[in-house]
């Protein structure tokens, strides 16, 4: 029944369920939308459109969010019967601020919904108890209480337990996130009592009746590790991991009552682990849980006026400090970490005698919220000459050399990679750029395109950006470039790639500019297998030799697709 009602080409996006009843999201190029069923029965529910995010609120009533013409999700809506096939869904809040992107979660008991209503940089949080929003949803925004608004210039993500609230959150004296506490949901983010060290760089937090616990980094190794802190706030065990782990997350605890931490551990030396950790046994020594792997990895400091920039290098134990070839990765991007895992790895590279070098520069979310920062806004030049600093580096120590050196990067991480090739032409042989955010300078006159009110906190004035915007620079890279762009990109445009190119190609031999459009797809389908292999291809490729004239017909279809 359910493919009956759905357009060709749509993808189950979500998946949830309660009291036998089932909610599916469908989503396809004409929207997303919410379908109920009771499992077993046939029974036909509630059918939603245009639903962006769900959220149950006890068994038989959901919070759902919706998406205006800019894509952007402004409005929360409550339905109390999810059964009943003529649904009226009540607003439960609005946003009419354009720089705003709401989100709705429930905290992991049940008893609140949090309405954080996110720009870049801040967060307005307000929260409802799922018992109001089930005795009168047409009233429940009444009972909405606020802990934190926007013009505090903080971030903050809020949980429940028990009778105490828990929320991840900077202050304006310290912008990375720490732990609060709170009894009392009237009282100001500001009052709430903090109980983690504001050393301690904190990523993420998972909830049970034993205690709370933090996924964290340290702030000079990089190394990722687990605190576990019990409900008296004093005690405390910690779970160490390798410098080879790059991310841990929190994975498929269904409830608060559970005995065991289920985490996902990825590593860039083998493939990616789910572990469970006994709440009994916190406190296993450093690198117990991991086994050797296949590569090595090191990690090196990079000195820059008033900071230490990390690189991460990985590579064969007889290459890792010598020189050889070497594919530099940059992001550095709203807060984001290089996250990269043993299954994305460049195998075929890394195979053949290449290092991966992983520049984690201001910008990213490495070393914490205020290491975001000092890379966002007006300040994202600092992001570029990091990611300048990072590979003279590996230079100036013989670790690479630029006529063998690639750099690469995806999505927004594009602009900070092309604009340092641009800065300093020669210090790269190649640039590779997967679906490229590239265009400033246009994207930020045009309010129609979906992120554009979201980036002014993230790049800075966009009157202002010709010094960061590659197209407005117009700059030679003193490389080979190759780009993938998908041909229904939101996100990033194809004109993007074809301003860039255009004004590329009046600096610089055409013969070394390769584009690969891929039809019939979108930002999140665009890295497909094939994409994958012609990258590869253009990376292994020696300078100077014949070889490539398999890609020059491929290479003049798209570069003509992309003038017309």
């Amino acid at each position: 029944t359910l493919c009956e009602q759905c357009p060709p080409g749509a993808e189950v996006s979500d998946v949830q369920g309660r009291d036998g009843w089932v909610s599916v999201i469908v989503s396809s190029d004409a929207g997303s939308t919410a379908f109920f069923s009771k499992e077993g029965s046939g029974e036909q529910g509630a059918v939603l459109p245009g639903v962006h995010q769900l959220v149950w609120v006890g068994d038989r009533a959901v919070a759902f969010t919706t998406r205006n013409t800019n894509m952007r999700p402004d409005s929360i809506w409550l339905l109390d019967d999810i059964s009943n096939p003529h649904p009226k869904p009540v607003l439960l809040h609005r946003s009419t601020d354009s720089d705003e992107v709401l989100c709705v979660t429930g905290t992991r008991d049940g008893r609140y919904l949090v309405i954080n209503s996110n720009t870049k940089l801040h967060s307005t949080v307000s929260l409802v108890s799922t018992d109001k929003c089930l005795e009168s949803p047409e009233s429940a925004n009444r009972y909405l209480h606020q802990i934190c608004s926007r013009d505090q210039k903080i971030k903050c993500y809020v949980e429940h337990r028990d009778s105490f609230f828990l929320a991840l959150a900077s202050s304006p004296s310290s912008p990375n996130l720490q732990l609060y506490t709170s009894h009392d949901l009237t009282r100001e983010l500001s009052l709430w009592q903090r109980v983690t060290p504001e050393t301690t760089i904190i990523h993420d937090m998972a909830v049970f009746d034993r205690g709370v616990v933090l996924f964290c980094t340290d702030r000079h190794s990089g190394c990722w590790s687990m605190e576990l802190i019990e409900n008296d706030w004093s005690s405390r065990q910690t779970v160490e991991f390798p410098l080879d782990v790059s991310l841990v997350t929190p994975h498929g605890n269904m409830s608060c009552a559970d005995t065991h931490l289920q985490v996902q551990v990825h590593s860039l030396t083998k493939p990616v682990k789910q572990l469970m950790v006994p709440f009994g046994k916190f406190g296993v020594s450093r690198g117990r849980l991991i086994s050797r792997g296949r590569y090595e990895v090191s990690r090196r400091h990079v000195w820059r006026p008033g900071e230490l920039v990390p690189v991460t290098i990985v590579g064969n134990r007889e290459i890792l400090e010598t020189t050889s070839p070497a594919l530099f990765m940059v992001y550095g991007c709203y807060g984001e970490s290089l996250q990269l895992s043993y299954e994305t790895l460049p195998h075929e590279l890394l195979d053949n005698g290449w290092k991966l070098v992983l520049c984690h520069v201001q910008g990213g979310g490495e070393q914490g919220r205020e290491w975001y920062l000092q890379g966002a806004g007006d300040s994202k030049m600092t992001a570029i000459t990091d990611t300048l600093a990072c590979i003279q580096y590996c230079h100036h120590t013989s670790l690479s050399s630029p006529s063998s050196s690639v750099l690469q990067s995806l999505s927004a991480g594009a602009l900070i990679a092309t604009r340092a090739a641009q800065l300093q032409p020669g210090i790269i042989s190649k640039l590779v750029l997967q679906l490229p955010f590239l265009d400033l300078s246009l994207s930020g006159g045009d309010p129609s395109l979906p992120l554009t009110t979201e980036e002014r906190e993230e790049w800075g004035c966009h009157g202002d950006s010709g010094n960061i915007c590659p197209v407005a620079m117009g700059t030679e890279t003193g490389c080979q470039v190759f780009i993938t762009a998908a041909e229904r990109d939101r996100r990033a445009p194809l004109w993007h790639t074809a301003n860039f190119v255009s004004a590329l190609v009046n600096v610089q031999s055409e013969d070394h500019v390769f584009v690969n459009v891929v039809r019939e797809a979108d930002h999140e389908t665009g890295m497909d297998e094939e994409a994958h292999r012609l990258e590869m291809a253009f990376v292994k490729r020696e300078q100077g030799r014949g070889g490539f004239e398999g890609f020059t017909k491929w290479v003049k279809q798209s570069l003509g697709f992309l003038r017309t």
